[in-house]
């Protein structure tokens, strides 16, 4: 269904800036088309002191922000807007023999047995199913809440319900995988059966399939209905402050539009520069009725009193107008869901005060169901035309995604993959030669980008979104005047994982609608450079643009021609097959027998058509072109990129810097005869990214610094280069102090880490030495390490710890860092007792992954058996180790001190709740009691017994506790076609 639009017709001025947007996008058309050619001609304009780049009026006058109606930087992430109360209608519980009596059950073979906590069964069967009779009224019910644990990955629950009459069907059925954030001990299911068009009248019969694998242990508590009924105290409170809302993968900061609740300010319209009124709008809801969106001015008023009888306009002269009035219908996918844009002429107000309003209505007078979703303003703001010389330069991040370093002939790799750039560096940017990731991953690596942090001190080193106390660098710049738009390849560049922080836009691709398995999904760098084009057409200056892209990325492509350039001898090329011109990596599933490390392997399509198999070992060249196949691309896109900036005078406005978040493994083979596919690793292959930095005024255009730096280094040089203050506790440095003084003091150390892969930590010392530790818990991983000397072998294959005379003390002090930095759940365990201590701990925060220790006293301390932690602690000893990531949910805790398998002899048991902890905290056992005992945080525990020791903030908003891709299905595939998860 598509939109319904009834357009206001321009008055006076109005339309003026689209027209002239509409010239500057023409601009940029042209030199598409025309090349160097027309950019030969734009420099002879601006010479004459006329086209885009000179330093006159008109079209060459930046676009400057008079007022924004958003000010302040939106906390949420509008999905779940809190505006409603719950009630619950009716609970069916499994804890006694009455509960369980009302259902048939079905396919339970091995039987099933209540207790204190609910229904236990196994079955054989991977359909088993509950059914009972019923009498729900579908409008008295919003929400099915199923309180189940038995889901694994892979695993999904299923209800159906049937009417009078009428049978189970798939199409009366919802299906859900994932549980609510909280991460309680016993999951909560979340069915929102109110969006389902059958899920109406009464329902007489209701089926739950609780699990889809067989012989899966699982636990049945709870089967809730509950009603949500907007609170008029929270709907008027949210229309008060802005949201980050996603409309069809475009997210922007909004207002909420509530019929009879409208949006009012008083604005002063500046008096020249061809004032305009911006904004844009939509609507979260996919049903409901058409929805009327009205843009009205008039005379501000003033009140002498508290009585608004009172108020009297402060401008007569301003008279009542209707700038905008148009309907719009809900799309039928959400997917579909678009912002509709308006440039409104505010010349006719030039130099008035006003009062603009901002409203919304259901079109045909019904009640808008806002439990649906709102109708939404973005980012209303007031620009105009206005010369400031002494405005700061505007910033540009480009970020070409999983790009090596040292396959670009810029670094001099053999083959021409990097012309453009090449010539981009020589005539504008300072190319730095050794940069260090923090991660090898996207998400770590591009949150310490945009904090200036490593990935130890931020730790968001695992699937969850960034907390809002980490400050980006688009927050520092829209605080300082910024306007700021990011596009992105999407998946982890996105809201949902706190990549939206500071960003008035975040554009990212969505996922893979019509066609998953293309091997040119996701490939986004032209639709992408299109929109970027006409956000810099009238972007308001300055402004701070973030550019990203996984054209780079797996899975790889045969990009011709530079495919065909790279290899021609590829027997098996074949133009009119694209989809046999893809290799791809796939990860393995991690399993105990290797420590539970993340690993990936090349896959390619099978010759016969049917599904991937394992790259053949002959097509390891096609992987090597096809790979320099898409840097090649991105490099010849990005040169056109480069030439549309100086021909429309940002080059010369702007710092812009061209990097990359980590590098790639294309089957090196470490001295293990691991061999490296994709990014999880520590070596230098996923490590070392290219980075050339370019200023305005050309000053370090062709310098080369070969001194080591690091990502992290980006974020202070920029805000130095803006004149903008450092904050303080940064662990990056300004890089431009070596660009005057190579012998210039700088930190010779770059760590990074890879937690969430279990590969461990690395420190990089001054490009010589390289130091790569495993703190994983489990075996047999925990301890493994390696010392390379990096001039004598740059590939990392001699490991030189046991002989080197520094190994002590590079561990030492890696471990010191470790220890300072980040936010993670210590645990000890103390045992003064002659007989062995045995501890359980169940939940989300005792997992494989996040599990990590220095040192431990026995190689099996640490185990996971069906889904615990076991720790076992020798007598007269200590077992110490961090569970990583945010410390929410439920820790179940059970000791005991004796043989295994015997009589205890000392068993006690707590189940503490972690919720946001603002600070250090620390609870250890004394008898059978957990308390807490904040003043012993840095004292050794000396009784038998545990201790649990926070340190840090987890101040983040609830989204960030569980992976988002665990609640959207569209991201889950897009991670999936990036080769990220299974």
């Amino acid at each position: 269904m598509s939109a319904i639009m009834t357009h206001a017709t321009p008055t006076g001025a109005q339309g003026a800036a689209a027209a002239d947007a509409a010239r500057r996008r023409t601009v940029l058309r042209l030199v598409r088309a025309h090349g160097a050619l027309f950019i030969a001609l734009l420099a002879l304009l601006a010479v004459a002191g006329c086209g885009p780049g000179a330093g006159g009026g008109g079209s060459a006058t930046p676009w400057r922000v008079a007022h924004a109606l958003i000010e302040d930087e939106p906390t949420e992430l509008g999905l779940r807007i809190e505006i409603t109360e719950r009630e619950r209608i009716f609970r069916w519980e499994f804890a006694t023999e009455a509960d369980v009596a009302p259902w048939l059950h079905r396919n339970l073979d091995n039987g099933f047995n209540l207790e204190d906590d609910g229904l236990y069964f196994r079955t054989q069967s991977p359909d088993p199913f509950f059914i009972r009779d019923c009498a729900i009224d579908a409008s008295a019910v919003q929400h099915i809440r199923v309180h189940h644990s038995g889901l694994t990955s892979g695993a999904y629950m299923q209800i159906y319900w049937a009417r009078e009459g009428e049978d189970f069907a798939e199409s009366r059925s919802l299906t859900v995988e994932r549980e609510e954030p909280g991460d309680p001990l016993v999951p909560i299911y979340d069915l929102p059966v109110f969006r389902h068009p059958e899920w109406t009248g009464t329902i007489v019969r209701f089926r739950i399939d609780p699990l889809s694998i067989a012989d899966r242990r699982v636990q049945l508590y709870a089967i809730e209905g509950w009603k949500d009924q907007v609170d008029g105290g929270r709907l008027a409170a949210a229309t008060t402050r802005p949201f980050k809302v996603d409309l069809g993968g475009d997210v922007r900061d909004a207002l909420l539009g509530a019929p009879g609740i409208a949006q009012t300010r008083t604005l002063d319209v500046p008096a020249d520069g061809a004032p305009t009124l911006r904004l844009a709008y939509g609507l979260q809801q996919i049903v409901g009725p058409p929805v009327r969106f009205r843009v009205r001015v008039g005379p501000a008023v003033e009140t002498s009193d508290s009585d608004a009888a009172g108020a009297t306009a402060t401008d007569a002269s301003v008279a009542e107008a209707t700038l905008l009035d148009e309907t719009l219908v809900p799309v039928e996918r959400a997917a579909d869901a678009r912002w509709v844009e308006h440039s409104l002429s505010l010349a006719d107000y030039a130099g008035k005060r006003l009062q603009l309003t901002l409203e919304t209505a259901a079109d045909d007078d019904s009640v808008l169901d806002l439990t649906h979703g709102f109708p939404v303003w973005a980012d209303p703001q007031i620009v105009h035309r206005a010369a400031e010389d002494d405005r700061p330069p505007n910033v540009i991040i480009v970020l070409i995604d999983t790009l090596r370093a040292d396959r670009l002939s810029l670094y001099g790799y053999e083959r021409e993959t990097s012309p453009r750039l090449t010539q981009w560096a020589q005539e504008r940017g300072a190319v730095f030669k050794t940069v260090v990731a923090p991660s090898p991953w996207t998400l770590p690596s591009h949150v310490s980008l945009f904090t200036g942090l490593d990935t130890l001190s931020h730790g968001v080193n695992y699937a969850h979104a960034a907390p809002q106390h980490l400050t980006f660098l688009a927050e520092h710049l829209r605080e300082a005047g910024y306007t700021t738009g990011a596009f992105t390849g999407g998946a982890y560049l996105t809201a949902s994982y706190g990549l939206a922080q500071g960003f008035q836009r975040l554009h990212y691709e969505s996922g893979f609608e019509g066609g998953g398995d293309r091997p040119t999904a996701g490939k986004d760098l032209d639709a992408n450079l299109a929109r970027v084009e006409a956000w810099l057409a009238d972007v308001p200056e300055p402004y701070f643009l973030f550019f990203h892209t996984y054209d780079v990325h797996a899975p790889y492509l045969a990009h011709s021609p530079f495919y065909e350039q790279f290899y021609p001898d590829d027997a098996e090329a074949d133009a009119a097959a694209e989809a046999k011109r893809m290799i791809t990596t796939q990860p393995i599933r991690p399993v105990r027998a290797e420590g539970y490390l993340f690993r990936s392997r090349f896959v390619e399509p099978n010759p016969d058509g049917q599904g991937l198999i394992p790259l053949r070992d002959e097509r390891k060249d096609a992987l090597d072109a096809m790979y320099d196949s898409g840097i090649a691309r991105v490099d010849k896109l990005l040169g056109t990129f480069f030439d549309q900036l100086d021909a429309t005078g940002h080059s010369d406005r702007s710092v812009t810097v061209v990097a990359s978040d980590h590098g790639e493994g294309l089957g090196e083979v470490d001295q293990r005869g691991e061999v490296s596919a994709g990014h999880a690793n520590l070596y230098d292959h996923n490590l070392l990214v290219p980075l050339v930095v370019a200023w305005p005024d050309r000053r370090h255009a062709g310098a080369s610094v070969d001194r080591q730096v690091r990502l992290i280094d980006v974020f202070p040089t920029l805000l130095e280069s803006v004149g903008l203050p450092l904050p303080v506790d940064l662990d990056g440095r300004s890089l431009t102090p070596l660009l005057s003084d190579a012998s210039a003091p700088f930190p010779r150390e770059a760590y990074s880490y890879a937690g969430s892969s279990n590969f461990g930590l690395s420190v990089r010392l001054d490009d010589r030495l390289k130091y790569i530790y495993n703190h994983a818990a489990w075996q047999p991983l925990h301890g493994q390490r390696g010392l390379y000397d990096l001039r004598a072998d740059p590939f990392e294959q001699l490991d030189r710890s046991a002989e080197h005379p520094q190994t002590s003390a590079i561990h030492s002090a890696l471990r010191r860092r470790y220890d300072e930095a980040g936010a993670r759940l210590a645990v000890e365990l103390v045992n003064n007792e002659d007989m062995p201590m045995h501890a359980v701990l169940r939940g989300k925060l005792a997992h494989a992954f996040t599990t990590k220790a220095f040192d431990l006293p026995c190689a099996e301390c640490v185990r996971w058996v069906r889904g615990e932690m076991r720790v076992d602690v020798p007598r007269r000893s200590r077992v110490a180790f961090n569970l990583e990531g945010l410390p929410r949910g439920e820790l179940k805790v059970a000791l005991r001190v004796g043989p295994r398998g015997r009589a205890v002899a000392r068993r006690t048991e707590v189940m503490p709740v972690f919720t946001l902890l603002d600070g250090p905290r620390a609870w250890q056992f004394e008898g059978s009691a957990l308390i807490d005992v904040e003043a012993v945080l840095d004292e050794p525990l000396e009784e038998t017994g545990l201790r649990l020791v926070w340190q840090g903030s987890t101040e983040h908003d609830a989204s960030a506790d569980v992976d988002p891709a665990a609640l959207d299905p569209a991201l889950r595939e897009r991670l999936r076609n990036l080769g990220y998860i299974q």
